[in-house]
């Protein structure tokens, strides 16, 4: 009973956020559920657990988010419906006739002798692992909360059908739901607070952080030299490129920094219980760093419309097919202290001050605003 509840809010709290993966996620769990009552003991059940049923979420995974209620949503329903069908038609029994025991151990030796410390039949050992290994490579290229939450969800399926542990489904479905709501929760707060483009938390999860401050703080506001011109001259995308180095470095500021996207080409970083005197290294530190980053961007392929299929391919094996530019770009950083009864609001706009300040001074340089 415990699980189902779990997986019924899970799959009622996806519908809620419009996340369609993790609802229909929940909905193979549910089934898989159903079939492993009383035990995972057949052939047939065997390959829908520990094959059949990861697939089909691992598919769901790779596929990007459409919603629940549109076309492709419908189709997706569709589709875990009728993996649910065939688990019910299969569970009840009538197929067994219909399929020859021998498929379920096709492999000789010597596979079949490594094949044989597994519990279950080959055909199923074979296809979970490969499922494994397919939920492995797509974490690696999406580490996004609901893409790691169905992955772990395929691993929970596997530890409850696998580990010979007394209540073991009970266990593993009410923990891979909960796993399923964290993951939920965990992608709306990336949404809410997180920069999409940039990966840094946005103004207001700094405006967030400003209620926590100690007494002492320093805050920095940056801004990426010529940014609207560099834009006219290379193009929005490589702009969007450009953001996200300056981001990444910012990241990666010493002195416990923490970094925020305030809007635009304009970054905030916030340190902690340290004056604007100490983080002035580090701030210089970031100053160089991005100064002496050159970006490599390459100039699309010019197309030919009249030449001939053998040319074009000829001229492409050739180095001189794309011609590449390095770009680099400059920040000028303006930081504050706290001072007297200031709020974090004033030390912001009075980093902003110095910050104008850097720029009319020639910019690429950081301003400490001057003590008063």
């Amino acid at each position: 009973m415990g699980p189902s509840v779990a997986l019924a809010v899970a799959g009622t709290l996806a519908l809620s956020y419009n996340r369609s993966r993790i609802f229909l996620n929940c909905l193979v769990l549910a089934g898989c559920l159903f079939l492993a009552q009383p035990a995972l003991s057949d052939s047939l059940s065997q390959l829908l657990i520990l094959a059949v049923a990861p697939m089909a979420i691992i598919i769901l995974a790779a596929l990007k988010e459409r919603g629940s209620f549109t076309f492709s949503g419908v189709l997706r329903l569709s589709f875990i419906v009728s993996i649910l069908a065939a688990f019910a038609y299969l569970d009840s029994g009538r197929a067994e006739r219909l399929i020859d025991p021998a498929m379920f151990n096709p492999i000789g030796e010597p596979v079949a002798a490594i094949l044989g410390y597994s519990p279950f039949d080959q055909l199923a050992t074979l296809l979970c692992m490969v499922a494994l290994i397919a939920g492995l490579v797509l974490l690696g290229l999406d580490d996004s909360p609901i893409t790691q939450g169905m992955i772990i969800s395929v691993a929970g399926l596997l530890a409850a059908a696998t580990v010979p542990t007394p209540y073991a489904w009970e266990i593993f479905m009410m923990a891979t739901a909960c796993y399923l709501v964290a993951s939920l929760i965990r992608d709306s707060y990336n949404m809410a607070y997180r920069d999409e483009l940039t990966g840094i938390p946005h103004r207001r999860a700094l405006n967030e952080y400003f209620l926590a401050l100690p007494r002492n703080y320093a805050v920095a506001m940056l801004d990426v030299d010529h940014f609207k011109k560099f834009n006219d001259t290379h193009g929005h995308d490589v702009g969007d490129q450009v953001l996200q180095m300056v981001a990444s470095k910012i990241r990666q500021v010493g002195g416990g920094g923490k970094a925020y996207r305030y809007g635009g080409e304009e970054f905030s970083i916030v340190f902690p219980r340290m004056s604007a005197s100490d983080a002035f290294y580090y701030l210089d530190e970031l100053r160089k760093a991005i100064d002496s980053y050159e970006m490599v961007i390459r100039k699309s392929e010019r197309i030919d419309e009249n030449e001939d299929k053998a040319a074009r391919k000829q001229r492409q094996r050739g180095s001189f097919r794309t011609a590449a530019t390095k770009v680099s770009v400059t920040i000028s950083i303006g930081v504050a202290e706290r001072m007297h009864n200031e709020t974090p609001e004033d030390v912001l706009k009075a980093a902003d001050t110095a910050l104008y300040a850097a720029k009319k001074a020639g910019r690429n340089q950081v301003s400490i605003r001057a003590s008063g």
